[in-house]
């Protein structure tokens, strides 16, 4: 009589899918059984069945919840021969979602796509070793580029750029530097990908210039993490999913690897002055801005500005004119003074809202539609829109036969990189251009003076750090002058604190700022969501505010809430939540679908809370 055989018990792995999760689910992973005769590891790439449909997925770690071996399906096949992820790198891309508030699915398929290309299967044991156990160095350096680049490399050394466009000024310096390089961007060709991941993976010595996904390049032996011109918003990547911010990620794999994490910024940022705060001359020479005060009723090219534009023409120079507007905006310029119409409460810009005049800063009517300049008299007042197109046309015929180039979003698909620097063969005189013009401009082009014709504009906005975009912007622009040079900026407001700053020291506006944020409770002294949704009125949006509201304050009563309806372009509604990390983390949970989401997580926070 034969004795009935023992089934084998089948070990059973959690798989975390690449599929699209519901925002309120905390259940991320799968439990699913190990086929016969294989084996798998934590970050192994799997197809699994989910729901009628296989999906791709990655295994997390071996299952710790016993379910019925009935319920269990088996995983269809082993994609990868070798673990993408290691179990270390795994527990920093869960940490990292955590911080950035985002769903940790789509944080490892976002990772999962920059590794899976082209992956070597002969990766020795002693360069998996190279990563030595040690503690995570984290500085700020308020110094160029080229300051912190070693003269002999060891090892790799990561540069995390906010963008595209700086790739190759960064590029420049490292052949001056004569430092080996290599450049990753998702929108690299497939086989291009491919051949640099080999690269990598046998621990070649390189300089990697990476937007945001070169965090989850696979760098065995990574030395050191730059992230260049921290400052930048552009670091965070708010607009597409996955959200996350590129520093923070730095920090965490530096803490991964054991390797000094540096912060390189030219620019000022409250968040990295929480950390180590800038001498006076490292981000902007006192006395290099030249504040103009002027009335809301002057024209928008001042004496000052037409005598600047003249002289430099005259001595072969170049200037740049800023304004960041389009030309969607209507205001009413009197033809014969060049007088705009202002708001009498606040010097904003009056546009017209059917037969009534609306201050665009206040929002407030104020009276009917006028025939005749307040200033002049003259009848010649019309509508015009005062973007950077008005302002060319402006200039042709304030200074005629001068070349006059424009830089904005409408104007720079069609220009090519280098079309607009001085040094080209038939180079522009004037440059009109918003901030999208920094995009088209060399790291060397400089200019002979530079105008800011409204500097008003910078403050319009009403989020919490509108005044820290200007700055930034201001130094910008103040980056791109030659030698002595001037930067003028003409505003109604020359007593507001960022304007005092820039003409004395940058310090005294760093540390009011930050003395208003830490008693109102912003970043950089807390963590702060901002939640926004569009609306088809002004009422619609703020019914859909005060139900969430009410929602909040029932299931999330740590978090602090506050509203405000936008009517214009289009109604829509905004909540901040403020409040602890992990009530805010709670908090999402209760937000439906259909709000858009833009988290705010201060670096400096993270930096003095990591071990």
């Amino acid at each position: 009589m034969g004795t009935t055989p023992t089934r084998q018990k089948m070990p059973t792995v959690e798989v975390i899918p690449f599929v699209p999760l519901s925002s309120g689910s905390r259940r991320f992973a799968y439990t699913y059984r190990v086929p016969a005769k294989e084996s798998v590891a934590p970050g192994t790439l799997v197809r699994i069945p989910f729901g009628k449909r296989t999906v791709s997925g990655i295994v997390f770690r071996e299952a710790t919840q016993r379910i019925p071996p009935w319920k269990l399906k088996t995983i269809a096949s082993v994609t990868s021969s070798v673990p993408l992820f290691t179990p270390a790198e795994l527990a920093m891309l869960q940490h990292l979602a955590e911080l950035s508030l985002e769903s940790f699915p789509l944080l490892v398929q976002s990772a999962a796509r920059v590794r899976s290309v082209g992956q070597a299967d002969d990766i020795s044991e002693n360069l998996k070793q190279k990563a030595r156990r040690r503690a995570s160095r984290i500085d700020v350096r308020w110094k160029p580029l080229t300051d912190l680049l070693p003269s002999a490399l060891h090892g790799q050394l990561l540069l995390l750029i906010p963008e595209t466009s700086v790739a190759h000024a960064t590029i420049e310096l490292l052949e001056k530097k004569k430092l080996p390089w290599a450049f990753f961007a998702q929108t690299l060709p497939v086989r291009e990908r491919r051949a640099l991941l080999q690269r990598l993976r046998t621990g070649e010595s390189l300089v990697i210039v990476a937007t945001h996904p070169g965090i989850f390049l696979p760098l065995p032996a990574l030395s050191r993490i730059i992230v260049v011109e921290a400052a930048l918003p552009a670091h965070r990547q708010w607009d597409l999913h996955p959200r996350y911010d590129a520093r923070i990620g730095a920090l965490l794999r530096g803490k991964a690897q054991g390797v000094p994490v540096t912060f390189q910024s030219t620019l000022p940022s409250l968040d990295l002055a929480s950390l180590s705060p800038p001498e006076p001359n490292d981000i902007l020479r006192p006395g290099s801005v030249r504040v103009l005060p002027r009335m809301s009723t002057d024209p928008l090219f001042s004496p000052v500005f037409l005598s600047a534009i003249r002289d430099t023409i005259e001595r072969g120079g170049h200037v740049f004119i800023f304004h960041n507007i389009v030309g969607t905006e209507r205001a009413f310029v009197c033809g014969t003074c060049g007088a705009l119409l202002t708001c009498p409460e606040c010097g904003g810009i009056l546009e017209r809202v059917r037969s009534q005049l609306h201050c665009r800063q206040c929002k407030a009517a104020r009276g009917p539609l006028l025939r005749f300049c307040p200033r002049c008299n003259s009848p010649h007042l019309s509508p015009r829109r005062i973007g950077t197109s008005a302002i060319v046309d402006m200039l042709r015929h304030i200074v005629p036969g001068v070349s006059v180039a424009q830089a904005d979003r409408d104007t720079l698909p069609r220009l090519r990189a280098g079309t607009l620097s001085a040094r080209a063969p038939a180079p522009h005189s004037i440059l009109v251009g918003t901030e999208r013009a920094f995009a088209a401009l060399g790291e060397y082009d400089l200019f002979d003076c530079i105008i800011v014709l409204d500097a008003d504009r910078f403050l319009e906005s009403l989020s919490f750090d509108a005044a820290e975009r200007a700055m930034i912007t201001i130094t910008r622009l103040a980056h791109r002058r030659r030698a002595d040079a001037p930067l003028l900026l003409a505003t109604t407001h020359p007593h507001q604190t960022l304007f005092r700053a820039l003409e004395t020291d940058l310090r005294i506006w760093m540390e009011e700022e930050l003395a208003d944020r830490r008693t109102l409770q912003y970043p950089p002294e807390a963590v702060l969501i901002r939640l926004e949704r569009t609306a088809s009125s002004a009422g619609q949006a703020r019914t859909l505010a005060k139900k969430l509201l009410q929602r909040l304050a029932a299931s999330a009563p740590d978090v602090r809430t506050g509203f405000r309806v936008i009517e214009r372009p289009r109604p829509r509604a905004e909540i901040l939540l403020r409040g602890p990390r992990a009530a805010l983390s709670d908090a999402l949970r209760f937000i439906p679908t259909g709000w858009n989401t833009d988290p705010f997580v201060p670096v400096s926070l993270l930096a003095s809370s990591l071990p």
